[in-house]
């Protein structure tokens, strides 16, 4: 039995006192402390009565409890928790929830099709990625999209530097010549150019402005050249984000909005609303933010909230939507939603994740000035290090290749997801692929450790306990955590509590290893239980995070 189901057992039990599962927690004085009684005046003869209440019910979980001031701690029956627990974590896939039947509609990665995705940005689709996995795993239906920005300043240049003939920047191709027939690379090499041209000459900067405007006004044969051009960058960028296992059911192109004319219905929608016109020429609303609203240029055309707008009046008619987003985008995120509200649409179904972006080293990095570090080039510099290492520890591993790929993309992952969205970092490769302390490589080599001592013994795993230790106790006690971890974690949108979860885990593991002896003890197949138990957990919360867990390494 978990721990979340104990707590709901007990708030069950304590009903009369109004109790919660968030009154009863963890306690280095006991296996759970209930905490009910601080909200009484009467806090201590509340917890008298609380532990009373406790000693009455008889409950099979439960060996002992003690009052301690206004804490009440709770001793559970150590035989019957581990035997049941461990029943559970090997029948089910452990912490998982049936289908509730809400559907949510994820939108994630959504990056510029400008060339190959670079580092900084590669946490949206890590952290985008994990919560589908999560979402899923807790009953949702989860549709993953991607909104392709094929229309704009940035997709005018690449259109019209193919359409030209402008040379690829050599200085890129002969830097990234490794990658140079991927379609996202080839777009790169000329955008760069494109749009050193764009700043240097008034003439063609004036037929992008001319490209650009008849596009976003609904020229159709200028909208198919975009996401032509689009779809070009895209092809490559897939590749690479099929590489890492991520998946997407819909692919939303900008361009489409506008040749089905729901970006004219979002503008006629937000015309009502009372328009202003700025001094500028531009067209505004005043949506109480603090500022005025722009929704047009001066020139007519919708701004780049107005496509966003009417994107979302369609996504919302699928179901709940989250969006994950750059913390560059918290502003317009506000407007958005405060938008959506004020045409009668339902804004509070649209939630935001935000996240920090990533530097490498220190470098800020620009993909219209060449400034990038692709995350192909990190994939293959981390496997070629992670070789490097296996080849170190395990010679005689066949399949090296393939474990190191996945223990690069494992140790990027890791590296991305393990802090709280919101804190900024800084990749750097000999602290992520470490085979020691949190990461991703450490999480991977406990797991297969698990599982090579699953092997190597001679007699199966048997979850039926006479008596179980310290040691065997505080695992059990962790196995027991994580439901309720991968609830926070899904809830709160935050799959680093998972990993931190994970990591913990898997340092009580190591050194339940150093302490007690498995293979040979006189109970064996007690705590082969536990190491069967602990490499299923391991496994699934890897895979909650997007990690593949090797069985040898």
């Amino acid at each position: 039995m978990a721990l979340i189901d104990l707590k709901e057992n007990l708030a069950e039990l304590l009903a009369d006192f109004s109790a919660t599962p968030r009154d009863i927690t963890r306690s280095k004085f006991a296996d759970l402390t209930v905490k009910t009684a601080f909200r009484f005046e009467d806090k201590e003869e509340t917890a008298k009565r609380i532990a009373e209440r406790l000693e009455e019910a008889k409950s099979e979980w439960i060996d002992g409890v003690k009052v301690a001031g206004a804490y009440v701690n709770v001793f559970l029956n150590r035989r019957k928790l581990a035997s049941a627990l461990l029943k559970e974590v090997f029948n089910a896939r452990y912490g998982s929830m049936p289908s509730n039947g809400e559907k949510i509609v994820l939108e994630h990665t959504s990056v510029n099709p400008t060339g190959p995705i670079h580092i900084g940005r590669f946490r949206n689709p890590v952290i985008g990625d994990s919560l589908r996995r999560i979402l899923t795993f807790l009953g949702y239906e989860v549709e993953t999209h991607y909104y392709v920005n094929d229309v704009g300043r940035q997709m005018a240049l690449i259109a019209l530097a193919f359409e030209k003939g402008i040379e690829p920047d050599q200085e890129l191709v002969k830097k990234w010549g490794k990658y140079a027939e991927k379609n996202d690379f080839q777009v790169f090499f000329r955008y760069v150019p494109a749009y050193k041209l764009s700043e240097e000459n008034e003439d063609f900067k004036k037929e992008v402005d001319e490209f650009l405007f008849r596009a976003e006004n609904g020229d159709e044969d200028l909208l198919a050249k975009l996401k032509k051009t689009a779809g070009l960058c895209l092809t490559g960028m897939k590749e690479t984000l099929s590489r890492c296992g991520f998946h997407y059911d819909v692919y939303d192109y900008e361009s489409d909005l506008i040749a089905s004319g729901k970006v004219k219905e979002a503008m006629d929608l937000v015309s009502r609303l009372g328009v202003k016109k700025l001094d500028t020429g531009a067209l505004a609303v005043d949506l109480g933010m603090g500022r005025d609203t722009v929704i047009a240029r001066p020139d007519g055309t919708s701004v780049y909230l107005i496509r966003d707008l009417a994107y979302h009046i369609e996504k919302l008619k699928k179901g709940y939507c989250i969006n994950v987003l750059g913390e560059d985008h918290k502003l317009e995120a506000k407007e958005l939603k405060a938008l959506l509200n004020a045409i009668g649409q339902d804004g509070d179904r649209l939630e935001t994740v935000h996240f920090s972006f990533v530097d490498l080293a220190g470098r800020k990095m620009s993909t219209r000035r060449g400034e990038t570090v692709p995350v192909d080039a990190v994939l293959d510099e981390g496997k070629e290090k992670a070789l490097i290492a296996i080849k170190e520890k395990n010679p005689d591993l066949e399949n090296k290749e393939e474990v190191a790929e996945k223990v690069s993309i494992g140790a990027i992952k890791y590296f991305l997801i393990r802090v709280d969205p919101m804190k900024r970092i800084s990749f750097n490769w000999e602290e992520a692929l470490r085979f020691e302390g949190d990461t991703g490589p450490y999480l991977q080599y406990t797991h297969a450790r698990a599982r090579s001592i699953l092997r190597k013994a001679t007699s199966e795993p048997r979850p039926e306990f006479e008596s179980v230790n310290n040691n065997e106790w505080e695992l059990v006690l962790k196995l027991a955590e994580f439901p309720e971890v991968v609830l926070e974690a899904g809830s709160q949108r935050k799959p680093n509590l998972i990993a931190n979860y994970l990591y913990s885990l898997a340092s009580l593991f190591n050194e339940f290893y150093h302490k007690e002896k498995v293979i040979g003890s006189d109970k064996e197949e007690e705590r082969l239980a536990i190491v069967k138990g602990v490499a299923i957990v391991l496994n699934i919360g890897l895979d909650l995070l997007g990690i593949h867990a090797p069985e040898r390494m």
